[in-house]
């Protein structure tokens, strides 16, 4: 239908382009300079989206999240690796300084369980420590747990150890100076040491099911590996119905004996997380950027965000194929595109390394096919607007280059006569204005109109009779074989004393010579 009525529209156009008398030079003109700049135009994006200077949306989307997510997972997983580091020499240093300090109260380490009555002051000796730590990493919390408890006669001691946790009361990491949270430890020690408790403060941890605390000491045990190789990262904070999600670094305190005696390490919210690492908001708005274990069917419901975190639910981002070079996401029914890539957050040799964790970013598919909309959308425009002052300047060219040729016939309608000297000063027109001169109706000795008619008149009276006869069929219309039939003779013959007759005449066809018969009509004599 629409192209049936297109090629109508055409149709219509070239009739009214197209006069009867044919196509002038100048829409002849214009549509050669419109074919060679759409061939060009064609010709250069052609070369230039082979060559890649002129990418499509989509690659350009792919260019851009692959740069992004390069520079955001070298970030993270030089971020998370100083973290580790850090984690490994706070266990040496601290182990270390607690078990001094029990060994000045004449205590080992496996008494320590004996004497509830020293956690306090050991653990107070060990929170300067601890705050030099905290401003010392990118994270936004520090704690130390005890396989001690204050008080063993309770129900449920077993898991409960006692502790410190400190959090910055600002994520932002660049203030080293802000005020501390204490959510674990003795009160005393935060009211001495001007520290806010915060509203989720108990006095010990509650380690029961926490991966945060038994998966390092039980790897060491295992494995008697050195602190360096067992860190554990672990998705979920080591408090219940924290404000938000957190991830954990945690390291076993081992003794000079090789006992592990607690574990230590270093907190990062999802408010540091996003703080360090969000998404340039200049290459995607709706962009998000998230860490999570990966397995072979996606990632984690336990992760850290960053970016546009209101997209996404607490549930499974299970992978939901491909477009183009781009992964497909899927959570509860919403489709995500990006990619991710796998970041080293544990040494080779390390109890852990078959945990992978994996640094995505990801954008709402909706958003993606939005965007690369309208950058098609610019590409199209752009090629309108160079099509459109390619026309213009068609237009523009087509019009001065026929200018010339119109002005030139203006002045030949003026002129009645052209001598010898006229000239247009355009070496076309002025060898046609010669041309035309030259073919004009004279006589081959160039004589006056008056002279050639009476010659005319006098070459008249030496036809024959039958020749004369022919001539007569000839000014009143007849053809050839219309004279034949007429005067009984064949073709040939009449063809044979047409020669003779153009050549008395002095003429080179029959509508020359008619010419002179029209010119003549009132003095040559018709029966």
């Amino acid at each position: 239908m629409f192209f049936n009525r297109f090629v109508e529209f055409l149709r219509l156009f070239l009739n009214r382009l197209v006069k009867p008398s044919g196509v002038s030079m100048r829409i002849r003109l214009l549509g050669f300079l419109i074919l060679l700049v759409v061939t060009m135009l064609s010709f250069v994006a052609l070369i230039l989206a082979s060559t890649g200077v002129i990418a499509t949306g989509q690659d350009e989307a792919e260019k851009l999240l692959q740069q992004e997510l390069s520079h955001l997972s070298q970030n993270v997983e030089k971020t998370y690796g100083d973290v580790s580091v850090q984690t490994a020499i706070l266990s040496q240093t601290m182990s270390k300084s607690i078990e001094d300090k029990l060994h000045e109260l004449g205590f080992t380490i496996n008494e320590l369980r004996r004497h509830p009555d020293v956690l306090e002051s050991l653990l107070e000796g060990e929170l300067t420590r601890l705050m030099l730590a905290l401003e010392k990493t990118r994270s936004s919390g520090v704690f130390v747990v005890i396989d001690a408890t204050v008080n063993p006669a309770l129900p449920g001691s077993e898991h409960s150890k006692a502790g410190i946790y400190l959090r910055n009361s600002e994520p932002n990491v660049i203030i080293a100076d802000a005020s501390k949270l204490y959510l674990r430890g003795p009160a005393h020690i935060a009211l001495a040491n001007k520290l806010s408790l915060q509203a989720k403060w108990d006095m010990e941890f509650n380690v029961e099911g926490q991966s945060y605390y038994y998966k390092p000491i039980e790897s060491y045990q295992k494995n008697k590996l050195p602190v360096s190789r067992l860190y554990y990262w672990s998705y979920g904070g080591a408090i219940e119905n924290l404000d938000e999600k957190v991830m954990l670094c945690s390291v076993p305190l081992i003794d000079s004996k090789g006992e592990a005696f607690g574990v230590c390490g270093f907190e990062i919210s999802e408010m540091n997380f996003r703080l360090q690492f969000s998404p340039d908001e200049s290459v995607y708005s709706n962009a998000i950027c998230l860490i999570a274990l990966s397995t072979e069917a996606g990632f984690d419901a336990s992760r850290l965000c960053s970016g546009n975190v209101s997209a996404l639910y607490d549930s499974l981002i299970s992978f939901a194929g491909n477009m183009g070079n781009l992964s497909l996401y899927e959570e509860n029914d919403n489709l995500f595109a990006g990619f991710h890539k796998d970041i080293k957050t544990y040494p080779d040799n390390s109890p852990f390394a078959n945990e992978v964790n994996a640094v995505a970013l990801l954008l709402p598919q909706a958003d993606l096919m939005s965007t690369l909309s309208g950058y098609n959308n610019r590409i199209a425009f752009v090629c309108a607007l160079a099509l459109f002052f390619g026309v213009l300047l068609s237009v523009y060219v087509s019009r001065q280059y026929v200018k010339p040729i119109f002005v030139g016939l203006d002045v030949l309608r003026s002129k009645e006569n052209l001598g010898d000297d006229f000239r247009i000063r355009i070496p076309e027109i002025d060898e046609l204005v010669k041309l035309i001169k030259s073919k004009q109706v004279s006589t081959p000795k160039n004589k006056s109109v008056d002279d050639a008619g009476a010659d005319f008149l006098r070459r008249l009276e030496t036809l024959t009779p039958t020749e004369r006869d022919i001539f007569t069929l000839y000014v009143k219309g007849r053809t050839a074989n219309e004279a034949a039939d007429k005067m009984n003779i064949s073709i040939n013959t009449v063809k044979t004393h047409s020669k003779k007759i153009y050549a008395k005449m002095n003429v080179d066809s029959r509508s020359e010579l008619l010419s002179y018969c029209i010119g003549l009509a009132d003095k040559i004599m018709i029966d």
